[in-house]
């Protein structure tokens, strides 16, 4: 039983010798093979696929007033190619076909010949796929366009507002290209903005249906970033306020009584410049039927775009300079007193057309007087006048 047991236990001890042995002779003979490969450097034939095409004579061509499109229409180009391994191993990256648009003066349809730019004479060029590709040339064409900040994210506690210093650019390209593109905008992310910061920030271009256009191979502009500045405003729920533009104000008045308007408050940015507690809705048109009316901008005050604008059916009425005699109204008498003051006055307002002495209120304020005489003047106000002069009055209270 000693010499059995002691013959097994020396079996397992061979075992992982065994496999050592084995592993550091698989890895010698493929040490020996990679050595042998590239010591000796064997001559291989190989075939690249989706070789890159590169264009020369193009900024020739746009001096021509011409451009060239439908590149992502050129079918994949494949190239074969012969050499030493250790050569195509360091050169097949700079391998390409070149297409040269000298030839093109004129748009339409064109059939270029092909060549296959080699960078150095150690490799052999054994077969093109194509010798020939098809290309379209279009117009070169010119246009400017704004540029505007699309904003990202939310901003609980603040309305962002992000300025482009460059708001404007001009962009060249085929004229099918550019005939599509109605702006471009840069997003910028609001939801980590409370300081004013600046940034640099890439755009792409949208079309008329405000929808993104992909990437335009004949399109340049004259620059590929834009600058924005984003300033936080503190967010604030205010009343809209109707009012004529100053020109309509001259000749007419509104009748607030009939004027419809929706909404009535909407949310604007404030910082300290601005301590109103309403905004204004400019009409400057005489119109009767809704339309939209945009928020008049004050210092201090930041409207978002989506947020500028309110819908107005407005009552508007004509008005003029009219002197009425109106009676004369006390209020807030204190109790037992009596009061003499003349009973009618007139008075100089600036109201509408049809308005009459029955539509106008002129008062005066007792309120805590006490036995004496008194100059006071005289509040005029009315549905329809827009405003009054202050005329004062003696009044003896008893």
């Amino acid at each position: 039983m000693f010499f059995k047991n002691s013959g097994q236990k020396h079996d397992k001890e061979k075992d992982p010798q065994r496999f050592q042995t084995m592993l550091l002779s698989v890895i010698f003979a493929i040490a020996i093979w990679l050595i042998v490969v590239y010591l000796n450097d064997p001559s291989i034939k190989i075939t690249l696929s989706n070789v890159d095409v590169r264009f020369s004579g193009e900024a020739e061509l746009r001096e021509r007033g011409f451009v060239i499109t439908d590149r992502s229409e050129i079918p994949s180009l494949s190239v074969s190619v012969s050499g030493k391994r250790s050569d195509l191993m360091d050169y097949m990256n700079n391998i390409y076909v070149s297409v040269n648009v000298d030839e093109i003066n004129a748009p339409g349809e064109y059939e270029l010949k092909t060549s296959v730019e080699i960078p150095t004479s150690k490799i052999t060029l054994e077969k093109c796929a194509t010798s020939k590709i098809k290309l379209d040339a279009e117009p070169l064409v010119t246009k400017k366009i704004q540029i505007t900040a699309k904003q990202t994210g939310a901003n609980k506690n603040f309305l962002i507002q992000s300025e482009v210093e460059e708001s404007e650019i001009e962009i060249s390209g085929a004229q099918n290209e550019i005939e599509k593109i109605s702006y471009g905008a840069a997003t910028v992310d609001i939801s980590t903005i409370h300081t004013v910061s600046e940034g640099v920030y890439p755009y792409v271009f949208y079309d008329y249906n405000n929808s993104q256009i992909g990437t335009k191979t004949s399109v340049e502009s004259q620059t590929a970033v834009v600058h924005i500045t984003n300033t936080p405003y503190v967010r604030k729920t205010l009343a809209v306020v109707p009012v004529l533009s100053d020109e309509l104000a001259a000749n007419y008045m509104i009748d607030r009584s009939r004027t419809v308007m929706s909404p009535t408050s909407i949310d604007v940015g404030v910082n300290s410049e601005f301590t109103e507690n309403r905004v204004y809705a400019e009409i400057d048109k005489l119109a009767t039927a809704e339309g939209t009316y945009y928020i008049k901008s004050e210092p201090g005050l930041y409207i978002p775009p989506s947020k500028n604008s309110v819908e107005i059916t407005p009552a508007i009425l004509h008005k003029q300079a009219k002197t009425l005699r109106v009676p004369i109204t006390a209020v807030n008498m204190p109790e037992g007193a009596t009061a003499d003051f003349v009973q009618e006055i007139d008075v100089n307002i600036v109201c509408a057309d049809s308005t009459e002495a029955a539509d106008v209120c002129a008062e005066i304020d007792l309120t805590g007087l006490t036995p004496g005489t008194y100059k006071l003047p005289v509040k005029v106000s009315g549905s329809h006048v827009e405003s009054a002069s202050e005329p004062e009055i003696d009044v003896t209270v008893k």
